[in-house]
């Protein structure tokens, strides 16, 4: 449920104490406003993560009327010096990751990004 910048932080810190060395996070950005208030932020704590995927902002039934869109995010990891794809659709994230290279997958956010979970499970990627 992390979605925010500390509680991302914290994760990603967490992750690295307790031994894992090449985490694959995948991050859903929560809201449209949350998201054009904080993305500067959300990219430093995502950038500390390993290999970071983004995705398109869940919404929450929050107008989008400029059509923000989670590369605003995407482009603050890389800003950050973190390593980052922008993978706007949930359905396209399975295929676009490579979990091979890594030793842990995190899945990140307040909106429907957990979907993904199953079709990892089931081997559809």
């Amino acid at each position: 449920y992390a979605h925010l910048p500390g509680e991302i932080a914290a994760t990603l810190t967490t992750l690295f104490d307790v031994g894992y060395e090449r985490p694959l996070v995948v991050f859903q950005p929560h809201r449209v406003t949350r998201t054009l208030a904080l993305s500067d932020e959300l990219g430093r704590a995502l950038a500390t993560g390993g290999t970071v995927v983004v995705t398109d902002i869940y919404t929450a039934g929050e107008p989008n009327p400029d059509v923000v869109t989670g590369a605003l995010v995407a482009d603050a990891v890389t800003r950050a010096g973190g390593s980052v794809s922008y993978v706007p659709h949930l359905a396209d994230v399975p295929g676009a990751l490579n979990p091979s290279h890594h030793d842990v997958l995190i899945v990140l956010g307040a909106g429907d990004v957990a979907t993904i979970i199953d079709s990892l499970l089931d081997g559809d990627q």
